[in-house]
């Protein structure tokens, strides 16, 4: 997990002496939106989905989690409250600690301390890059960038690969913003393109170079629209 990426061998013993191993079954509610927030939570198997509902009873994708990838976090820190549901999407494995030992940890491990501040800023500038992209690109451009996202998180060119995380349509279209027929009709047109291929409710990227190309064009568009916006 990035937040104990390279931490000192008494904090991986500590770790290992304070963890919490809990097991959910898809469709399980991992954490529910405005429940108070004591543990330190990440997934160890299998993945999920942040639901946030507003008000107004609308709800919103916010992102997905798969193994390793750590939530709640920031409400450690700030309001102490999950900030959305987390809906199991398959069978998963939670791993947690008591709030107390990742405290205890951070002031003991300046590493962990920095990572936790890394992770925070990554998770802020996607959700400012989601906003700015949701403002200037079209919807297939908005597609892309979220298959391309799931495929691998970091950003790294891949080869054809499967997305690990059980999408549906209905997914994809919330996560990029768009409506469901919108996201079927674009998917359904890559798919006879063969740049992806469905099987299931698992998505196979057989070309992530032609979703990159389009996904490129859309942001270095945005950014030169941008930039002309301001200067005006």
């Amino acid at each position: 997990m990035d937040l104990f990426r390279g931490a000192a061998s008494a904090t991986c013993a500590d770790l290992a002496e304070t963890v919490r191993v809990d097991h959910h079954r898809a469709g399980a509610y991992v954490g529910e939106q405005g429940a108070k927030v004591e543990r330190a939570y990440a997934l160890s198997r299998g993945s999920a989905r942040l639901i946030q509902t507003g008000a107004d009873g609308g709800q919103a994708l916010i992102r997905f989690l798969g193994p390793g990838d750590m939530f709640a976090t920031a409400a450690l820190f700030a309001q102490g409250r999950f900030p959305a549901d987390i809906v199991a999407l398959e069978a998963v494995v939670v791993l947690s600690w008591p709030r107390e030992v990742l405290f205890r940890i951070m002031e003991r491990d300046p590493v962990v301390a920095v990572n936790v501040i890394r992770i925070l800023g990554t998770r802020l500038a996607q959700l400012q890059e989601r906003i700015r992209e949701k403002s200037f690109l079209r919807a297939d451009q908005r597609i892309a960038l979220a298959l391309l996202r799931l495929l691998d998180p970091s950003g790294r060119p891949q080869d054809a690969a499967a997305i690990t995380i059980p999408l549906r349509r209905q997914d994809v279209a919330e996560f990029a913003g768009t409506t469901l027929y919108t996201a079927s009709r674009i998917i359904a047109g890559w798919e006879k393109s063969r740049w992806l291929k469905t099987t299931g409710r698992r998505l196979m990227v057989l070309d992530p170079a032609a979703l990159r190309r389009l996904a490129e064009d859309g942001v270095n568009g945005s950014s030169a629209a941008t930039h002309a916006a301001a200067s005006r």
